[in-house]
Parts: C-alpha cells; structure tokens; sequence
C-alpha cells in the first residue's frame, strides 16, 4: 500500500529542524536569513502562515467597512473569512478553466465603485499569466494581490513584478516545505512598514510548539514506504480510526475553524 502524497522533506531536513530548535538565534536573525535568500530584504515579511500574513496586510491597509475585494472563485475558505472579520466583502470572481485566472470582463461584472481590492489564487503548482488582471487592477484603481501559496517556484522567483503583494506558502503539504511559515513580497513600502510595525508586538511561536511539529511528521515520514503505511492502515481500521483524519491531524497547519492570526511565526 502506498500513501497518497508524499511530505517534501527528508528525516535528514527534520534532524536538521531539531538541532536548529536548540541554536540560540535571535528572531530578528532568522528573518534577514529568510529574506536575504529570497533577494526581499527590502520588500519581504516573514509571517506564520499566508492567512497570518493576508489578515495582517488588511489590517495595514486600512480599508473601509464595506469596501469589497474581488477574489478568484476558487481559494481557501479562510481567506474569504478573513475578509468578513475585517469587515469587508468578498466578490466571488468566475475564472477561465484553461487558464484557471479571471478574465477582465469577468471581473469588470462584478466591479461597483467599493471595490478596492483583486485577489488571485495561483492554482495546483501553475502560475496564471497576470497580464490582463493586472491591466484591469491599474485601470481601475485596484491592489492586485496573488496568493502564491500553491506555487513556490524557487527563491529567484519571488513574486509578479505586476502584483502589488505576493504571498508564498511553506506549510507541510507545500513544495519545499518548512512546516509552516509564509513569506509575503509587499512592492508598498509604507504598508511594509506598518505591517512590520504591527507584527512586532505579536507573540512568537514557541520552540516547544515547533519541535512537537518536527516529531509529529517525523513519524509520518517515518511510515510513508508501502509496508509501515499499510500496518498502520490496518491497525486504525482494527481500532476503528480513520487513517485520512490521522494523517490530516499531523499534516494540518491549524484546528478546523480557526483562524491562524496574531502570531509572527519566527
């Protein structure tokens, strides 16, 4: 029996995020190290998850009750929650199933004089070309926002030049996973400013939190070859366990129904 998605990491990568649980490094140390990889030194954010990071840029935006983001129709639950806790509407958006993006007359049917905001989800690893949503934000007047969480290709590559934020993803199911974390590229050095500002007086994660983490997957790592994975399988059906909800246990970044805010992550 074969598991039916494969952790992008090693017990080797794992080892690694122990041992480095046990450095003394400041927070501040952490990030610059993350940005510098990432060539953001002087646009980038470290956050504790895209969702963290998404709640946090409203949060510095200062939108107005009411005011509407337009967001692509398909995307995580969470991020359309967020926008309610802000106060704000989300607009679902059709999108193209070629091209997985919003077409400009698609968006231009759903535009009224509240909207502020355009958020596209990159989808299943692909990149959407951005050319014409993004001539349709600068035309109206609009933040032109991508969630890249899906589609990290490499530190090279961090962000559209087009977007005004691009946000990447390194949760457990990710490509090139961290267990956890997100980096957001934000072109508006005002709204970085503010948005550092806000996140400095949020509480870090625990080391104890994320090591407890690394132990977890560690184990999952441990029975993803065919012949552990399958006694495991057959020891939850014995005891009556559903083995998608075991492994969706360790792999899931928060409880279902919460929403990951107020924590830097780092």
């Amino acid at each position: 029996m074969y598991v039916r998605y494969g952790l992008d990491l090693s017990v080797e990568d794992i080892f690694f995020g122990v041992v480095s649980c046990g450095r003394q490094l400041r927070r501040e140390e952490l990030e610059d190290e993350v940005l510098r990889q990432c060539s953001l030194e002087e646009e980038g954010l470290v956050c504790l998850s895209v969702r963290s990071g998404w709640d946090l840029w409203l949060d510095a935006q200062g939108l107005r009750a009411g005011d509407e983001v337009l967001v692509s129709a398909i995307t995580h639950p969470d991020m359309i929650r967020i926008i309610h806790e802000h106060g704000l509407r989300a607009v679902p958006v059709d999108i193209d199933p070629e091209t997985l993006a919003p077409r400009p007359w698609m968006l231009e049917a759903v535009l009224t004089p509240r909207t502020r905001v355009v958020l596209v989800a990159h989808l299943f690893g692909g990149r959407m070309d951005l050319g014409g949503v993004a001539k349709f934000s600068r035309d109206c007047g609009l933040l032109l926002v991508e969630d890249c969480a899906q589609a990290f290709q490499g530190p090279q590559k961090m962000g559209d030049p087009a977007a005004d934020v691009s946000m990447y993803s390194f949760g457990t199911l990710k490509i090139s996973t961290a267990l956890g974390g997100a980096v957001l590229r934000v072109r508006d050095r005002e709204v970085l400013g503010r948005m550092r500002g806000i996140q400095a007086s949020y509480p870090s994660q625990g080391r104890g939190v994320y090591s407890k983490k690394l132990l977890k997957v560690l184990g999952l790592v441990a029975v993803s070859r065919p012949r552990p994975y399958g006694l495991l399988a057959r020891a939850c059906a014995q005891f009556g366990y559903e083995i998608d909800a075991l492994v969706g246990g360790v792999v899931r970044g928060f409880p279902p129904g919460s929403l990951p805010r107020r924590s830097s992550g780092v």
